[in-house]
Parts: structure tokens; sequence; C-alpha cells
């Protein structure tokens, strides 16, 4: 019973990494005609993109090993699954850890965080 909700459970996590990816395409090409994206527009298209990589090189292998019960790949394919997961898991965290410095700058510094912008910019 509980192999079967995990199933489940992880068939709606897949479907919902798909919607974001939907809604994200949908407003990048929105923010593309109006102009450019906001530095926290951006860090939300990062972390929805390392998302996305955690639901396709984590979860969906984990899916298909649970279904068949073994690894159905070479030894190639077995490390290259590997390696991604594991660069999935931590470009999530360090992504979530960019968005919390970068709002620290912008509501304690505030006037920093715009003149490293502009220095950006220039260069």
């Amino acid at each position: 019973m509980t192999r079967y909700f995990d199933v489940l459970l992880r068939i709606f996590g897949l479907h919902g990494a798909i919607q974001i990816l939907h809604y994200l395409l949908l407003s990048l090409w929105l923010r593309w005609l109006t102009g450019r994206l906001s530095r926290m527009n951006r860090m939300i298209v990062h972390l929805s993109t390392a998302d996305l990589f955690v639901a396709f090189f984590n979860v969906l292998p984990q899916l298909l090993w649970d279904v068949t019960g073994t690894f159905r790949g070479n030894d190639l394919l077995c490390r290259t699954v590997t390696y991604l997961q594991l660069v999935a898991m931590y470009a999530s965290s360090y992504v979530l850890v960019a968005t919390a410095v970068d709002r620290y700058l912008a509501i304690c510094r505030p006037l920093n965080a715009f003149r490293y912008e502009t220095l950006s910019l220039c260069i």
C-alpha cells in the first residue's frame, strides 16, 4: 500500500514540476515582451530550473527503479544519473542560499544592493 502511495506521490511531483515549467515559460515570454527580469524573478527562474532538475534526475530515476526493482542501464548511465542527482541537489540548495543573500542585501542594505546591480551592468 505504501509503495503505491509513494509512486503516486512522485507522479504528482513530476506533474507539479511540469506545471511550474509551463508557468515559467509563459512568464518569461511575457517578461521578454515587456523588458528585462528583476533580480527576484531571475532567482525564481533559477530555483524553478533547479527544482525541475531535482524532479527529473532524482525523482524520475527513483520512481523507475522502484517500479522495475532494478536499474536497467550500463555503468556509464548509472554514473551519469548519480552525478546529476548530486548536482541537482546541491544546485537547489545553492540557489536558495543565493536568494537569501540577495534578499538580505536588498532589505538591510538597499542602497548598496542597487549599487552592485548598476556596477554589474557597467561591466
